[in-house]
């Protein structure tokens, strides 16, 4: 497939210095993501140091300080201001900046195109290159955005629903989108 491409590549007639690299761009993107499909998705706790007593399992969609049916769609790892936030799974970033009330939030597509989203962050560690593996350090823990101390949001979501998931009551639709964090990171 991939020999395919450069093919399809190199016959455009659109092909200029900025196109060319567009196209590259274009084949490393798919390349990457054959990588990802190929890979397993194991995860690990993305906060160095953390265990399962760290974050509350019960907070995850319904939180009591959440108002006007608003959903908690993650878990909230407590640990000091400044420890660093590791990869919780192979995948490719794709963004990393200001996200509103997540402040400095980092999102990483990951084997079986899931989305990792890395909120409340002090800081981001920049790459070259935007594949990174389990375990490479991305951040630290911080305390920006809607956040009243030092924790990582830390959300996995998928663009299929999981209608496995599907509750008729308490915004049941919506959680099929959203896989409960506690249990990704305490089945193995």
């Amino acid at each position: 497939m991939a020999r395919e491409l450069i093919q399809a590549i190199r016959q455009s007639r659109y092909l200029t210095p900025a196109g060319t690299r567009n196209a590259f761009n274009a084949l490393l993107l798919v390349l990457c993501l054959q990588w990802l499909y190929a890979c397993p998705e194991k995860t690990i706790i993305p906060v160095m140091g953390a265990q399962p007593y760290d974050w509350n399992p019960y907070l995850f969609w319904d939180c009591p300080w959440l108002t006007n049916g608003e959903k908690h769609k993650g878990i909230d790892i407590i640990k000091k201001y400044g420890t660093p936030i590791l990869a919780s799974t192979h995948g490719i970033i794709l963004y990393s900046g200001d996200l509103g009330k997540y402040g400095k939030a980092m999102i990483i597509l990951s084997p079986g195109l899931r989305f990792h989203l890395y909120g409340h962050m002090s800081r981001m560690n920049r790459f070259v290159f935007p594949l990174v593996l389990r375990g490479t350090e991305i951040g630290a823990v911080g305390n920006t955005g809607t956040s009243d101390c030092p924790h990582l949001h830390y959300t996995i979501f998928s663009p299929l629903p999981d209608f496995r998931l599907f509750e008729k009551n308490n915004s049941g639709w919506l959680k099929m989108f959203f896989l409960n964090p506690h249990e990704v990171l305490t089945q193995q």
